[in-house]
């Protein structure tokens, strides 16, 4: 009894840091860690949604572990499940490295159904793909069989699931010159054929995901543990035809290699999570010391993305929103600070246009900013939320800009000041419709009779996503409002999160506390009445 008030008791101290946690953003390029503070293994992998979580699996070179299991709902804090498939699962399994692997559901058997790529690991010469099961999504897999599918060879692969329930298994095969789209039976056991392959291009590490119709296949060159340029394909059908490669990221893709494609899919729209590995091979660490990369996926058009880094990403799982930058809140207002640095044309970067100059300075927004002085030459920045607020330096040698959010009207903004002043609020936008827009700086030539110049800098911004910091009331009986004070607060969530773990807080109205209508009172809810109070979600 002891233990178990004891155990009680220290979920309710954990629960309100947790669900008053003021940081959403999640670090790029970094060895993560699950919420017991251990390092998270799940290499090479990727993630099943089920029953409100997002399961991720992969890769897990620790003694007897093969491959490792977590789940989360916000993709910032993992929770170990279980170590889903060891060595001592077979005995074909005991001299094997087992890589990239994915799971999926068959919804008519009811089985989690994980494909990968096996190996000796002694050697390399196996090239076969792996199948394993479990009736439960974090379960014991059962180990089934390994083969060459049809006869051909198989190394880095995905699976894909299209809108139809049809399953697919991509993977490299000819030592990774080729890559082959085969179709799944329909119990996902096995090779029912091959639906197309791409012959001679050598590229591996696949990653598949469709839009609107169009599939979309990201993949790798063929250059051992160093990182390369990724490529991508479209067409409008998984038989073809395929476009013609098209690069996507940078040389190196930002010093990471696809492994997955997550869709995002909220309340207001469908985005897509770039997942990568940095291997720690190409550094000659070990494959358990690899780091974790995510980016956005840009759409550009109906057939072209992007890929746009940052030091850290924001996921908004209920409202779908994937974003460069770290979110904070800051007195209910969920707000993102971005640095000059952070370049490009996609959402949360800044986009110079001109002779733009950079270098450090040690009172600016991360110790660095640009600047410029040549007329009519300009920055923008497209962001999704309500509000902007630029921030910049006054200093004698600056003159004035103009600013317009959309292309309304300009305002004019003086950077002028007697001595230089670092991280100034310069321009405050309107209120604007929650949405995307584009912030335009413009470097105008002109200045005021006491500056010595007209340059411009661009420093920070600081992006206002959404503004809950004014509480109203709401009627009697509204859905989150578990305490009846007419007002859906964090205090409702601390209730809802103290009776699921068994305190049945007074006052509490069990009938207003199943936000997502699943028929359970569980964190999940908490966790919804959280979201909405700080203004992640409009509604339940």
């Amino acid at each position: 009894m002891k233990t178990k008030l004891l155990i009680i008791f220290s979920c309710c101290l954990l629960l309100p840091v947790f669900l008053c946690a003021t940081e959403y953003g999640i670090p790029v390029g970094e060895q993560f860690r699950d919420t017991s503070g251990n390092p998270l293994q799940a290499h090479g992998g990727g993630i099943w949604e089920y029953n409100g979580y997002y399961y991720w699996f992969g890769e897990n070179r620790s003694g007897d572990i093969l491959v490792s299991c977590y789940r989360s709902t916000d993709f910032k804090n993992w929770e170990f499940r279980n170590h889903v498939l060891l060595h001592s699962s077979n005995s074909e399994l005991g001299d094997a490295n087992i890589e990239r692997p994915k799971v999926i559901y068959n919804p008519q058997t009811g089985r989690f159904v994980m494909w990968a790529h096996k190996e000796l690991s002694s050697d390399y010469s196996q090239a076969r793909a792996a199948v394993a099961v479990s009736n439960t999504i974090d379960g014991n897999y059962t180990w089934q069989r390994s083969f060459r599918p049809l006869n051909y060879m198989s190394r880095d692969c995905t699976l894909f699931v299209d809108d139809d329930g049809r399953a697919y298994f991509i993977s490299a095969a000819n030592e990774n010159y080729d890559l082959h789209i085969y179709r799944l039976t329909s119990d996902f056991l096995d090779i029912e054929s091959l639906v197309y392959i791409f012959d001679g291009y050598h590229r591996e590490a696949p990653a598949l995901f469709k839009h609107n119709g169009i599939y979309f296949l990201i993949t790798s060159g063929a250059t051992g543990w160093d990182p390369n340029q990724a490529q991508y394909s479209t067409a409008s059908s998984l038989s073809g035809s395929w476009s013609a490669w098209q690069n996507i990221g940078n040389s190196t893709t930002y010093d990471s290699q696809s492994t997955y494609i997550q869709p995002i899919r909220g309340s207001q729209m469908t985005s897509y999570l770039y997942m990568g590995d940095r291997w720690a091979g190409a550094w000659g660490g070990a494959v358990n010391d690899s780091q974790y990369v995510w980016m956005p996926v840009n759409i550009n058009s109906s057939t072209s993305i992007s890929l746009s880094f940052s030091s850290d990403i924001t996921i908004d799982t209920e409202t779908g929103l994937v974003m460069n930058g770290a979110a904070v809140n800051e007195n209910n207002r969920l707000v993102i600070y971005l640095d000059d640095i952070t370049e490009g044309t996609a959402r949360n970067q800044f986009e110079y246009v001109g002779s733009w100059s950079y270098g450090s300075e040690s009172s600016a927004y991360e110790g660095d900013n640009h600047w410029n002085g040549d007329t009519d030459e300009y920055y923008m920045v497209r962001f999704y939320g309500i509000q902007i607020e630029v921030y910049g330096a006054r200093a004698p040698g600056h003159g004035i800009a103009a600013m317009s959010v959309d292309g309304s009207g300009e305002t004019m903004v003086d950077y002028y000041a007697g001595s230089r002043s670092d991280q100034v609020l310069m321009y405050t936008s309107p209120v604007l419709s929650a949405g995307n827009h584009t912030l335009k700086v413009r470097v105008t030539g002109n200045q005021n009779a006491n500056a010595d110049g007209v340059v411009v800098n661009a420093d920070m911004v600081k992006i206002i996503v959404s503004d809950s910091s004014s509480t109203t009331s709401v009627p009697s009986g509204t859905l989150g409002d578990v305490n009846g004070d007419k007002q859906v607060d964090i205090i409702d969530a601390l209730m809802t999160a103290q009776y699921y773990v068994g305190l049945n807080p007074q006052g509490f109205n069990q009938n207003f506390a199943d936000v997502n209508r699943d028929g359970q009172i569980d964190i999940i809810d908490a966790l919804r009445i959280a979201r909405y109070y700080v203004g992640l979600i409009s509604g339940f």
